[in-house]
């Protein structure tokens, strides 16, 4: 049976990530928010994060 493939279905896969050292959490986080968000201000940023954590 084949599986009905189309362009505009969503389909969520985890991914990992490995890294060398925690510190450069920070800067990982900067770089992959800029790629995925690159016209956000910090000030923006911040007020999603604080969204998240309430």
């Amino acid at each position: 049976m084949s599986r009905d493939v189309r362009p505009d279905a969503e389909e969520y896969r985890p991914m990992y990530m490995t890294y060398p050292d925690p510190a450069a959490l920070p800067a990982i986080t900067r770089a992959i928010g800029k790629a995925y968000l690159p016209h956000m201000t910090a000030a923006q940023g911040v007020r999603l994060m604080r969204q998240f954590s309430s």
